[in-house]
């Protein structure tokens, strides 16, 4: 028995709430592992994602154990088909020449938790197409790839072509810098005969745009594209289940109602342990009647963007319903999740093995040690001061391992999915000279606020003990005997790092600077300025001498039923217009957000109407009709980076966006018109800056900024 509002079962089949059928409230439940590349950091493998390459893996030295962990937290969270990149560009480095050992691992890890895979084909190789990895390759070589890769694995029944292929930016293409015609000649018609001639069982979904651009997907059609796909698919970051409607009436439009929707990326970031925002998303979606047939949840873990090599930390994102260990579960949102999609009920999070003991405390190489413990099951790696050694695991509790060649005197560490579990005495190794002392040669960022993650480099780290800033205890895993991390402690000053590890002690010859925000500074004249939704961080303002507004705010913005981010408003008591040039961002991410607004209230739940450009220039235009309701998204048009000037129209309750270049000659947002009941009478209206994560503050330089009454401009 299915239940309403339960998600349904999946077996490897198609699922069966179909785009034409009457929605029964049944969503089959997907997730997102960290993606395979990220180009525009670094061109190969990411560090931080089951595609790593030893020995720049940064969550675990062996990638089977992170694979195998996450895939272990799916199968507890009930997860029914995972969405995973697969990089062509490293499985085809050479035409015809193929490398599948990472593809084999990952699909066999799969098959072992009964989990079917659904991946993504993504990324061109340098051999046919000098233009990088996010450029169109050609036609025949994409196919012959997508056949290949078909024909090996034919018990993948989904694939999907290409990431976000709407998604450009500045240019260069964040995913695609082609236009809708390139997409559909270059990859999804090719890529679909390839993956029929493969396995003509399987079934090929569109690349889901970054939204539900209808627009874009139209284009998809008119350019031939129609009947190159068996799967509708769309990214939703706002309220998916509201905007899934219009993609199922441009379905029918074209003749294919019965074309299931997928959500191939949804989500909401949340520090911490607490998720309420990510709660609400995952209620919302999983027990909607929108013509939804599979939504995938963005993202299973938290994730690092990295730059390499070295492995350094760049941004940190909290996606994810588990924190970045693979082991602390955020709730309730890992339990929502696992109730929804029926997986078992409230699992211990997995905890990493301990040692207790070990016996002898001392010997040659060669010597069997037997260590006992707990969480020793699943065992894939032990190390005598960071040197590997053979082993066998006698049961949960006993491994015995033989001390290898090569090692010194320093502590044993057993290593599982869950984590590294290390002995808090050292095994001393005879005749072996004693342990080289640290080293520290580096670190990134060289500043940053408490509780940015600083990835530590250095030499003979394996066993340490101890990590301060300036003095300050903080905590800290040990990623590899030259890399380890650690994020800024709370009360830490300005000053150096130290480690303290088996060999000793080693501290930074440069200091960390600790940053504290600036307070903010005082409100323009006439305007309130405040934060809304209590985001972590504070924002703040200042106007300068020739009337440029510096706006800061964190928060994780304007999307589903709350808000979080500063705003800078003032009445407006009937017709009129809003009116702001957004010059230009600052540290700001793909979520960050910052425009104009017009809103019920000062409440995180009131209802607006909203204009923004993203941190990644994408015009935004969404909208809440009701206190605590659903947002909807009205207009995503990429391609609008800073400069732009803004404007919100207001007549009665009817509401409309334009823009324009110059602030004198305007032009109408095409599909921005709205009629917004609560926001008759005298709403706040102003302008709003949020960062899209609770741990950035993002900057934005606007002039010019006015709300218009009756003629009269309230600067």
């Amino acid at each position: 028995m299915c239940l309403i509002g339960a998600v349904a079962p999946f077996e490897g089949s198609p699922p069966t709430a179909h785009a034409g059928q009457t929605p029964t409230g049944t969503v089959t439940a997907g997730i997102n592992a960290q993606p395979s590349m990220r180009t525009w950091r670094y061109n190969g493998p990411n560090p931080d994602s089951w595609w790593c390459a030893p020995p720049n893996c940064y969550q675990n030295p062996n990638p089977q154990v992170s694979i195998d962990g996450e895939l272990n937290l799916a199968r507890q969270l009930g997860v029914k088909i995972p969405r995973q990149e697969f990089p062509w560009a490293l499985i085809e480095p050479g035409r015809g020449v193929f490398d599948w050992s990472r593809a084999d691992l990952i699909v066999g890890e799969a098959a072992k938790y009964g989990i079917p895979l659904q991946p993504v084909l993504v990324f061109t190789p340098s051999w046919p197409n000098s233009g990088g990895p996010t450029y169109p390759p050609a036609a025949s070589d994409f196919q012959s790839f997508a056949q290949a890769i078909a024909a090996r694995y034919s018990s993948i029944h989904y694939w999907e072509m290409w990431n976000e292929p709407n998604y450009g930016f500045n240019g260069g293409g964040y995913w695609w810098p082609g236009v809708e015609q390139d997409y559909v000649r270059d990859v999804l018609c090719p890529g679909y005969n390839g993956v029929k001639a493969g396995n003509p069982s399987a079934s090929v979904l569109l690349g889901g745009p970054s939204s539900p651009d209808l627009g874009w997907l139209g284009n998809i059609y008119t350019d031939g594209g129609g009947n190159c796909f068996d799967i509708m698919a769309f990214h939703g970051y706002g309220s998916p289940e509201n905007d899934s409607p219009g993609v199922y009436n441009l379905l029918v439009a074209h003749g294919q109602a019965n074309k299931p929707i997928w959500v191939g990326e949804f989500g909401a970031q949340e520090q911490g342990t607490s998720d309420p925002n990510q709660t609400s998303l995952l209620n919302a979606v999983y027990t909607s009647h929108a013509h939804i047939a599979v939504a995938e949840w963005y993202n299973l873990r938290d994730d690092f963007s990295m730059t390499c090599c070295p492995m350094a930390v760049h941004t940190a994102a909290y996606w994810g319903l588990v924190q970045h260990d693979d082991a602390t579960v955020k709730s309730p949102g890992f339990a929502t999740y696992q109730q929804l999609a029926g997986g078992t009920p409230t699992p211990p999070p997995p905890s990493k093995p301990t040692i207790s003991s070990f016996s002898p405390m001392s010997g040659p190489v060669g010597t069997a040690v037997t260590v006992r413990g707990s969480g020793f099951m699943g065992a894939a790696r032990v190390t005598f001061n960071g040197t590997s050694a053979g082993y066998a695991v006698s049961s949960d509790s006993v491994i015995t391992a033989g001390v290898p060649s090569g090692a010194t005197s320093g502590p044993i560490a057993v290593t599982t999915y869950a984590g590294t579990g290390t002995s808090s005495s050292n095994f001393m190794v005879s005749g072996a000279p004693p342990p080289p002392p640290p080293s520290i040669t580096g670190f990134s960022p060289t500043s940053g606020g408490v509780g940015t993650t600083v990835a530590i480099d250095g030499t003979n780290f394996s066993g340490a003990s101890s990590v301060t800033f300036n003095g300050t205890p903080a905590t800290f895993t040990v990623t590899s005997g030259t890399r380890m991390s650690s994020p800024v402690p709370p009360g830490a000053t300005s000053g150096r790092i130290s480690v303290i590890a088996p060999g000793g002690t080693a501290t930074s010859s440069a200091s960390f600077t600790v940053t504290v925000p600036p307070p903010p500074s005082s409100c323009p004249y006439g305007w309130s300025c405040q934060d809304i939704g209590n985001p972590a961080v504070s924002g703040g303002q200042s106007v300068s001498t020739n009337g440029v507004w510096t706006v800061s705010g964190s928060g994780t913005g304007i999307q589903r039923a709350a808000d979080q981010f500063h705003f800078i408003a003032r009445v407006l008591s009937g017709d009129g217009t809003v009116t702001a040039d957004l010059a230009s961002f600052a540290n700001a991410g793909e979520r960050s957000m910052s425009g104009i607004m017009v809103r019920s209230g000062a409440g995180a739940g009131a209802a607006r109407y909203s204009v923004v450009i993203t941190g990644h220039g994408v015009l935004t235009v969404v909208y809440r009709a009701t206190t605590g309701g659903s947002t909807v998204t009205l207009v995503a048009a990429p391609g609008n980076v800073p400069p732009r000037d803004l404007r919100i129209v207001r007549s009665g309750v009817a509401y409309s966006a334009q823009t324009s270049t110059d602030g004198v000659t305007w032009t109408p947002v095409n599909g921005s018109s709205v009629s917004i009941q609560a926001l008759l009478g005298s709403p706040l209206a102003g302008v709003s800056v949020s960062s899209g994560s609770s741990s950035r503050v993002t900057s934005a330089n606007m002039d010019h900024v006015a709300v218009t009454l009756a003629g009269v401009a309230q600067r």
